[in-house]
C-alpha cells in the first residue's frame, strides 16, 4: 500500500488505525509540528509514553476485540494489533524522507513489569549507551548501582523511565550491496541523545536524592 513502511495484508490497518489505537488506550500522548514553510509536511512528532499494556493489564483474552471509544474505519483491535502498533506506528516517514520521532515516558507513566514483546520492538528505537553525554553516563552508572531493577526491564529503559529523559529517532532505507550477491534492502535505524536536555538534572546527586 502506498505510504505503508511495514508488511500487513489488511487494507483498513493503515498507519493512522495504529497510532489511534495508542492514543486510544491512553497509551501515549503524541504531538505532530510540520514545516512553517510546507505546513502539509511533518518534519518532527513528540511522542510521550504514558503506559504500556500487560496482557494482565488488557484484561481479557488477547484474540478477543475491543472498540474504539470513537467512530474509526476499522472499529475494533486486539491485543495483537496492539503489540504491532508500537512498530507501525513510529514507522512513519514524510514523502521527503526526513521525518525525526523525539521520546520520553511521560511523567504520568509508573514503574511496572515491562512487556517483553515491547522490548523487543523498542529495540529498534529505543535509547542505548552509545548516545549518552559523558556526564549522563555518570549518571547512569550511579543509578545501576542504587537502584533495583525491574522485571525484564534493560536497566538503560529503567533509567530514561526514571529521569524521563529525551532521545530522537530518525530512519531510512538502505541499499547494501556485496559482490556475487543481489542487493539488500533494510531500514537503519538512528537514535540520538537530545543535545538541548539541562545536564544538570540529571547528575549521580540528582540520582541518589531521587532514590532516596
Amino acid at each position: 500500500y502506498p505510504d505503508w513502511h511495514y508488511y500487513n495484508n489488511h487494507a483498513q490497518k493503515t498507519p493512522t488505525f495504529y497510532e489511534f489505537i495508542l492514543v486510544d488506550t491512553d497509551s501515549i500522548k503524541i504531538n505532530p509540528k510540520s514545516d512553517p514553510k510546507n505546513p502539509g509536511l511533518i518534519t518532527h512528532t513528540s511522542v510521550f509514553i504514558q503506559k504500556i499494556l500487560t496482557l494482565s493489564k488488557w484484561g481479557q483474552n488477547p484474540h478477543y476485540y475491543k472498540q474504539f471509544t470513537a467512530s474509526f474505519d476499522l472499529p475494533i483491535y486486539n491485543y495483537f494489533d496492539y503489540m504491532d502498533t508500537w512498530k507501525n506506528t513510529f514507522l512513519f516517514q514524510n514523502i521527503e524522507d526526513r521525518h525525526s520521532w523525539f521520546f520520553c515516558f511521560d511523567k504520568t507513566f509508573k514503574k511496572q513489569t515491562i512487556p517483553y514483546w515491547f522490548i523487543d520492538r523498542c529495540f529498534f528505537y529505543g535509547p542505548n549507551k552509545e548516545i549518552l553525554p559523558p556526564p549522563i553516563i555518570e549518571a547512569f552508572n550511579t543509578f545501576t548501582k542504587h537502584s533495583e531493577s525491574l522485571a525484564l526491564c534493560p536497566t538503560m529503559l529503567s533509567f530514561f523511565i526514571h529521569c524521563k529523559l529525551l532521545w530522537t529517532m530518525y530512519w531510512d532505507y538502505v541499499i547494501e550491496e556485496t559482490p556475487q550477491t543481489i542487493p539488500s534492502l533494510y531500514r537503519q535505524f538512528c537514535t540520538k541523545w537530545w543535545n538541548k536536555y539541562d545536564l544538570s538534572k540529571c547528575t549521580s546527586e540528582t540520582i541518589l536524592i531521587s532514590l532516596k
